[in-house]
């Protein structure tokens, strides 16, 4: 009877324990991480660097302070000087209980967030994502908190180490009797299984009390508590990982837009230089080269000339290139399928 109830016991303090990873800690990392991802993308450039890391060193604030909530620890001043939070921050922060930091952090979060778009112009639908990821890791901070502060009934758990105890009580007096037989029948079998019985048994009935103990509140230093340093470790090199790899994409976009934009100033350049001069011109303005395009109207049998300036030409030009080289590229990927499919 008493391992049924201590194995009931011990499955609800780890589903306990696997909820508040997944459920609420986990959950909150990866909205730190999405919000780091989502600035890098629509942040881009080195004048909003600066901008960038305040948003990154903002999310990854609320990690610790959660820890800090857990450990009822309200110090903030080494955040300050790792350069989390500034100093203003963290008089703001210090103005609120410790149970609530981590959650008016991601306000303080969303409300720069929200100005910085406002500079930038961003559109309101990529605001809304921000503002989802924001709300999505306070509920999880506050998940955190109820799981935290709401722990299995006491009588239960009471009840459950009675149990235990008055278990652990009846096998020593049982295997007290059956030693005390052993010896008076001298049988080295039965002390042996005695006494290996009542130094395993009850030691491990208590061990496992200790282990549901302990899962009960993961966010200490315990062997089996939550490797809080390792996770935020882990955020922050996939930070980085992210802002490098933006980065290149943002180059490797610049490059190719001045390359586009060099590619049309150029064939302005030779349409402007081989136009012919216009007739309509009146003295005094300067002419403007215009080209002869032939169209039919409406009416059938009715043609009429239109003139385009070169601009326009080489808008066109450029868009049947693009086209061209849309074509081309269908064209390469068609050849290597073909190329795989035959050998």
């Amino acid at each position: 009877f008493a391992p049924f109830l201590l194995g009931l016991f011990l499955s609800a303090s780890l589903n306990r324990w696997w909820s508040l990873r997944v459920q609420a800690l986990g959950r909150h990392m990866d909205c730190v991480a999405n919000i780091a991802m989502l600035a890098s993308v629509h942040f881009p450039g080195s004048a909003l660097l600066s901008a960038r890391d305040r948003i990154r060193s903002l999310a990854l604030s609320s990690v610790a302070l959660v820890v800090r909530m857990a450990r009822n620890d309200g110090s903030t001043t080494d955040l300050v000087e790792l350069g989390y939070l500034t100093a203003t921050e963290a008089d703001a922060l210090n103005l609120a209980p410790i149970s609530e930091r981590p959650m008016v952090v991601f306000a303080m979060l969303l409300q720069a967030i929200w100005v910085l778009g406002e500079r930038v112009k961003m559109p309101a639908p990529s605001k809304s994502i921000f503002q989802l990821q924001c709300v999505e890791a306070r509920n999880a901070v506050e998940c955190i908190h109820t799981h935290l502060k709401t722990m299995l009934p006491f009588t239960y758990v009471h009840l459950i180490v009675y149990v235990v105890f008055l278990n652990n009580f009846a096998l020593s007096v049982k295997c007290g009797i059956w030693l005390a037989v052993g010896i008076a029948e001298k049988s080295q079998l039965k002390i042996a299984a005695q006494l290996s019985y009542i130094l395993i048994v009850p030691q491990l009935y208590s061990s496992l009390l200790c282990v549901a103990y302990v899962l009960e509140d993961p966010f200490g230093d315990d062997l089996l508590d939550f490797p809080i340093s390792s996770f935020t470790q882990a955020v922050t090199r996939y930070m980085r990982s992210v802002e490098s790899g933006t980065g290149s994409v943002r180059q490797e976009s610049e490059m190719h837009g001045k390359l586009r934009q060099k590619f049309r100033d150029t064939i302005k350049a030779k349409v402007v230089a081989n136009s012919p001069p216009s007739h309509n011109s009146s003295a005094g303005e300067p002419q403007k080269a215009t080209f002869p395009v032939q169209c039919t109207a409406n009416e059938p049998g009715l043609k009429v000339q239109k003139r385009i300036s070169p601009s326009q030409m080489m808008e066109t030009l450029v868009h049947s290139l693009d086209q061209l080289g849309s074509r081309v590229r269908q064209l390469g990927g068609r050849i290597e399928e073909l190329e795989l499919a035959y050998g």
